[in-house]
């Protein structure tokens, strides 16, 4: 019953910490940790780690890197020129500063090695996300950041298993290297087959693909656990691979959901129960290491942006805030550290340590990224105009029709392809997020005669249209919304609400009403 009543608590702290850090537009991930420590045996000690849930945890890490690897898959980008050298300066500047960031705090030899693969990894989720949400940097270094922090984060997993033989005492090195080679390169060889072949014959339930891309993931890691082979690397080989298989988006909405929305969160909050930052903090030498471990990545991953910059020439303010951007140590550094935990490899304290470095790095990076990266100004002046939010399929007919008129308009989008197109039609487009005030006051909204908000999720509308009113109490808005219960939210708020389910469900009625011959009033009167 205990271990019931500790579920429920955690999955509850995972619904809400995602709803209270998203109104600052910071990584949610510290505070499931903060929580996780606060509830645990370190802490008010509400609840203890049930083998229950420490098997959720380990489900929710290898989730975690699963969809990590599918990530690579689906970013397929056109050039890797410069993500090579990016990833070369990051990850050789990064791996031997933090293998002597480990010397300096006498950690050993394998300890100071598993740092060194920490600072070299980062967080793919995370460091994307920033990205997205800067558009002066997805435009100029998107294509170059979003590689590489994939290809470090995946060397920084393929070394691990090394490090960690290289910890556990005598080893058949050999033997291992050996083993772990013939199972990734049958697996690249064989694994695209299996799904192909499963993908293509089946004729089943909709649930039917989640359910194979689920027990695919299973049979891989029982498969490494045998040849000895860490669960982590072979669950990120399997969302490398897997991705070539699935053909349905619902399918990678479902993993998704499972992975993000479920088990990984879990995996958070259980790193929270086994942190114990009090013996750390209240020592002086303990302190010393969190400080020493901070600076250390900091200034080396600062000092990479800056080298990047002078090889490739651009304007050292940029290359500061790309050294910056790569701060965020989450996904892989987790999966790292808990990893090297259970090994033995490292101790309490500076798992500890390496956990304060996750939070801190988690929380400060987006806030200082935005501080230093400036927006330039799209569009200087413009009023009496009409604000598009959301280029999408109802936004691009909108920008279609205003296209044939003579009037004055601005489009927000935060899809740069949806961008790219827009901008060679001459369109006045802003790429950005329409919650962000800042975008929405770059498209002049407060001056605008006419606001169209065309975004696809309804929580996303009824804030959105929040925030152009308190900019514009006098122009008219007008929303697309998906339900009656929607319509009720934005009443004050907006003039005019549109629901395309209804005005399809309408026009069907009226062409069945036209080929049966009927007339709605005799319909009506039967």
């Amino acid at each position: 019953m205990e271990d019931l009543i500790a579920f429920a608590l955690i999955v509850t702290i995972s619904l809400l910490a995602p709803e209270v850090m998203h109104r600052f537009r910071v990584s949610y991930i510290p505070l499931l940790i903060i929580a996780g420590f606060v509830i645990g045996p370190n802490g008010l000690q509400i609840i203890a780690r049930y083998p229950g849930i420490e098997f959720l945890a380990e489900l929710g890490l290898l989730f975690m890197v699963f969809l990590a690897g599918l990530e690579v898959y689906l970013a397929r980008l056109k050039t890797w020129r410069l993500p090579v050298i990016y990833t070369f300066i990051f990850g050789y500047t990064c791996f031997f500063g933090g293998v002597a960031v480990g010397y300096i705090a006498n950690l050993g030899l394998s300890a100071s090695l598993l740092l060194g693969i920490i600072f070299m990894s980062s967080s793919v989720g995370e460091i994307i996300s920033i990205v997205n949400m800067t558009p002066s940097l997805k435009d100029k270094f998107g294509e170059v950041v979003i590689p590489s922090v994939i290809v470090l984060d995946a060397s920084s997993l393929i070394v691990l298993p090394i490090v960690l033989k290289m910890g556990g005492g005598k080893v058949n090195m050999a033997r291992f290297l050996t083993l772990s080679f013939l199972f990734i390169a049958l697996s690249i060889i064989i694994l695209p087959k299996i799904g192909k072949f499963f993908m293509e014959r089946r004729k089943r339930e909709r649930e039917t693909e989640t359910r194979f891309v689920i027990a695919l993931l299973a049979i891989m890691v029982a498969i490494g656990e045998i040849i000895d082979l860490p669960g982590i690397v072979v669950a990120f080989l399997t969302g490398i691979l897997v991705g070539e298989v699935i053909r349905s988006e619902r399918c990678l909405v479902k993993i998704s959901a499972i992975g993000h929305g479920f088990l990984v969160p879990i995996f958070f909050i259980d790193v929270g129960l086994k942190m114990n930052p009090g013996p750390l903090l209240l020592s002086p030498q303990g302190l010393m290491l969190v400080l020493t471990i901070i600076a250390g990545l900091t200034t080396l991953k600062t000092v990479s942006g800056l080298i990047y910059g002078a090889i490739t020439g651009i304007d050292s303010k940029e290359a500061f805030v790309i050294g910056v951007l790569m701060w965020p140590q989450l996904s892989a550094t987790l999966a790292a550290v808990s990893i090297g935990y259970g090994a033995g490899i490292i101790n309490d304290m500076v798992f500890s340590a390496i956990i304060i470095l996750s939070m801190t790095t988690a929380t400060i990076t987006p806030i200082a990224v935005r501080i230093l990266s400036r927006r330039e100004k799209i569009i200087d002046y413009i009023e009496g105009h009409i604000v598009v939010l959301g280029a999408g399929r109802t936004g691009g007919y909108i920008v279609d029709v205003l296209l044939s008129t003579n009037t004055d308009f601005v489009v927000v989008e935060n899809d740069l392809r949806r961008v790219d197109k827009l901008r060679k039609r001459l369109v006045n487009v802003i790429y950005g997020d329409a919650h962000d005030v800042v975008v929405l006051k770059e498209a002049h909204v407060d001056k605008a005669k006419l606001v169209v908000i065309a975004l696809p999720e309804s929580a996303d509308v009824v804030d959105v249209a929040k925030k152009v009113r308190s900019l514009n109490p006098s122009a008219v808005i007008v929303a697309r919304v998906h339900s009656h219960a929607e319509e009720e939210k934005l009443s004050g708020l907006v003039n005019h609400t549109i629901m395309p389910e209804k005005i399809t469900g309408l026009e069907i009625v009226w062409r069945t009403y036209d080929l049966l011959g009927l007339k709605k009033w005799e319909h009506d009167s039967k």
